[in-house]
């Protein structure tokens, strides 16, 4: 599945951010957003899932202060020069205002933001939401 397939694939409207991690090893810099994550609207059931970009080149919070948490609102790949290269720009849109993300590739993973989670390789043959 390729990266504009994963970004649209995922539930980012209403998913609550909880944590960021940011892992900047040289050649592997990965960031990790746990985040509530909503599984089955018509149930309210919500679980911790972890949004992990890989090869990130650039992270960037543009963002008021809120009471609360952030929440998504929507995510969108932006059509940028970085495309040339591999490096695909995300733009998400919280409560609080945006941020954005230029990766060369993400993935959803279930449970928390852990070093567990950022050594895990993604299977890319994996849906997003796990089905």
């Amino acid at each position: 599945m390729d990266v504009s397939e994963i970004i649209r694939d995922i539930c980012w409207h209403d998913s609550v951010v909880r944590k960021v991690v940011d892992l900047p090893e040289a050649g592997k810099h990965r960031l990790l957003i746990e985040l509530d994550y909503p599984v089955d609207w018509e149930n309210d059931v919500i679980e911790t899932h972890t949004i992990q970009f890989l090869d990130v080149y650039n992270y960037e919070i543009h963002e008021g202060p809120c009471m609360g948490s952030p929440t998504i609102m929507d995510a969108n790949e932006l059509d940028e020069r970085w495309s040339d290269a591999g490096v695909h720009t995300i733009r998400i849109d919280t409560t609080w205002g945006y941020r954005i993300v230029r990766c060369k590739s993400l993935s959803l993973e279930k449970g928390k933001a852990s070093l567990s989670v950022a050594l895990r390789e993604p299977n890319s043959d994996d849906h997003p939401d796990g089905r």
